[in-house]
């Protein structure tokens, strides 16, 4: 017997249009056909040809696009979905300080659930706006330290303040 497999990989995140965060709970398909995705990444072994793809999530408008994949490719792409006006996010907002009150000496570097998303300014002072419903890990990073997280369960619309992390021991 011999088989012979002329498919192509397609890889990505599924993305809120305003923030780029990671949209964690979506219902994707090929063609039709239900495909797997896990916290809003994705990758997917697929036929050469042309394919429609959809992406559905709640509080967002469906994305459906056609997508053309030659033979033995490997397409990187993102998804990204609109927001609809009863979807609005608040923000998380605080201060990142060195342990011990240290003032620091560089910004910050800013994760909101694993990614990056920007910097402090030089006194630690941190804002991220459009941040949806649901529980978050917000994390900081300085260059010569490991860093520190606090985890927030924002509220649709909720601002919230005084998020502090507080670097090194």
């Amino acid at each position: 017997m011999h088989f012979e497999w002329y498919g192509s990989s397609l890889s990505g995140q599924i993305l809120d249009k305003t923030s780029s965060q990671k949209i964690l709970t979506v219902a994707t398909e090929i063609d039709g056909a239900g495909s797997p995705n896990a916290e809003g990444d994705f990758d997917w072994i697929v036929p050469f040809g042309s394919h429609t793809i959809t992406a559905k999530s709640r509080g967002y408008k469906d994305a459906s696009f056609a997508v053309s994949l030659a033979c033995f490719s490997e397409n990187i792409m993102d998804i990204t979905m609109e927001a609809l006006p009863s979807n609005v996010g608040g923000s998380v907002g605080g201060r990142v300080q060195m342990a011990g009150n240290y003032p620091l000496l560089m910004p910050a570097t800013i994760y909101l659930d694993g990614r990056a998303i920007g910097l402090t300014n030089l006194r630690g002072d941190y804002l991220i706006p459009n941040v949806h419903e649901g529980k978050h890990k917000v994390e900081a990073r300085v260059l010569f330290f490991p860093g520190g997280a606090v985890s927030t369960d924002l509220a649709p619309g909720e601002n919230l303040k005084n998020v502090n992390i507080t670097i090194g021991k």
